[in-house]
């Protein structure tokens, strides 16, 4: 089937947004910012509007934006206050969020379709299979991110 990336630029974009507020240390207007959507979101939803995941709604956008951002900023928050290698895993997956996510999409989703596997696992089943998949996932990050910082020193010495 057809994959387009052009639905999901609100959330890159309100990511640089939100990246750029986190980096500058405004946390509180991160905050503020990822409230009000959800708030709008959850506003838009009561008036009668979806929160359409497939449908790619307006509300949609603006509660998946508000909440990773919420997310985002509360684990920063985190981070600040306790700062330990328990953080190493997320920074990863982070560090390779969107390549993970293109894998996901073409390794799994689509390899589930193709074989008429998708949607037939258990619930327990499925958070199992999520689970493994979430820790190959961080280990075959962390070769790539170790590989791609010995390739580097390799071709600046060259």
């Amino acid at each position: 089937g057809w994959f387009s990336v052009t639905n999901l630029l609100p959330f890159m974009l309100a990511g640089v947004v939100f990246f750029r507020l986190i980096r500058d240390n405004k946390i509180k207007q991160s905050v503020l910012l990822a409230g009000l959507f959800v708030a709008l979101a959850i506003a838009l939803h009561l008036a009668g509007f979806k929160i359409d995941f497939y449908g790619r709604s307006f509300g949609h956008f603006l509660f998946g934006i508000g909440q990773s951002a919420l997310i985002v900023s509360a684990a920063y928050l985190l981070w600040q206050k306790f700062r330990t290698k328990a953080w190493q895993p997320l920074m990863t997956l982070g560090k390779l969020s969107f390549v993970i996510y293109i894998g996901h999409y073409l390794l799994i989703l689509k390899v589930l379709e193709l074989t008429g596997l998708k949607d037939t696992f258990s619930d327990i089943t499925s958070l199992a299979l999520t689970v493994v998949l979430i820790i190959a996932i961080y280990f075959c990050g962390e070769a790539y991110l170790k590989l791609r910082e010995t390739l580097k020193g390799h071709l600046v010495k060259a």
